[in-house]
């Protein structure tokens, strides 16, 4: 019965790891794209009022610089890329071809580099009906990029599930410890009234 059940709760840790982990990255997965899609807003809004005057540029570098937390950044046509952090992953480069041809506007991935575990997203900024004194209605202006790093929120629920397991196998012994006392005990007055 031991080995049965040591490989039940083996199981079990397992199968609890995994859905919990699976859960944590789906609820970063759903904050990281309302927070991206929050910042596309900005982003717009911000471009839209400070190009009414054709004499001003865009200031994407104030918004951009507001969401340090999650390293937004924007992605342009031409491979370059405007935000505080100006360089370019290999994740995102991996990423951002198939992402721009394909029908999804916004995308959102675990991506684990160096140690480190990111939840990273990207949303397509398309022009909208007040951008098209200088774009094309639903044209792909840039793709803006965030990253969140999820490390220690993954590695805590780890180690949460692997100590809520071990209290499991623990008082799973001890409740068999004692089932097992009661047994042995029952069978032996059994067994000296039947003597």
């Amino acid at each position: 019965m031991v080995p049965l059940h040591l490989l039940a709760f083996f199981i079990l840790y397992l199968a609890t790891a995994n859905l919990l982990e699976r859960e944590v990255v789906r609820l970063a997965s759903d904050s990281a794209a309302r927070q991206l899609d929050i910042a596309n807003r900005e982003l717009s809004q911000i471009a839209v009022a400070h190009t009414q005057d054709r004499v001003l540029k865009h200031f994407f570098e104030a918004v951009l610089d507001g969401h340090r937390q999650m390293h937004l950044k924007l992605l342009l046509p031409d491979g370059r890329a405007v935000g505080p952090d100006q360089s370019i992953s290999q994740s995102e480069v991996d990423t951002i071809g198939e992402f721009v041809d394909g029908p999804l506007s916004q995308l959102t991935w675990i991506s684990e580099e160096s140690n480190q575990i990111w939840m990273r997203g990207f949303q397509k900024v398309i022009s909208t009906p007040q951008c098209m004194r200088c774009h094309a209605a639903g044209e792909t202006l840039a793709v803006a990029s965030m990253r969140v790093d999820v490390t220690n929120v993954l590695e805590g629920v780890r180690g949460r599930s692997r100590q809520n397991i071990a209290l499991l196998i623990v008082a799973w012994a001890a409740a068999l410890g004692v089932s097992t006392a009661i047994v042995r005990r029952s069978v032996r007055r059994a067994t000296r009234r039947i003597e």
